[in-house]
């Protein structure tokens, strides 16, 4: 790196340019990258518009439903995003909803209730 007089034109050297390695990117591997979306569409899977679906954004899973499917691009309404916010995720981060396991046979979990 040089830092140059402005009126002599004289340069000075400041610091060595600093040495970058590149490295080769992994190639493109298709079967991978669609692997998920064929297997859910051939087991029938694959969510559709109003279902109850989980996203999964920035690494949580979230849950929701389905909104729209454009192309490969799901628009989700998940259950903690305030009115108005919908979360646009790739297809292949939308799974449908995991269902729970009953605790005692016919009962469902009970939630805590909301104080205020």
């Amino acid at each position: 790196i040089f830092l140059v007089h402005r009126q002599t034109g004289q340069a000075v050297v400041v610091a060595k340019w600093p040495a970058v390695e590149f490295r080769q990117p992994d190639s493109f591997d298709p079967g991978r990258h669609f692997q998920r979306r064929v297997a859910a569409t051939a087991s029938g899977d694959a969510p559709t518009c109003g279902d109850r679906v989980e996203v999964e954004y920035e690494g949580n899973w979230f849950t929701g439903t389905l909104q729209s499917v454009e192309g490969d691009v799901a628009n989700v309404k998940c259950d903690v995003d305030p009115p108005g916010v919908v979360t646009v995720a790739p297809l292949t981060s939308v799974r449908p909803v995991r269902k729970r396991k009953e605790d005692k046979v016919g009962q469902t979990r009970r939630r805590a209730r909301s104080v205020g």
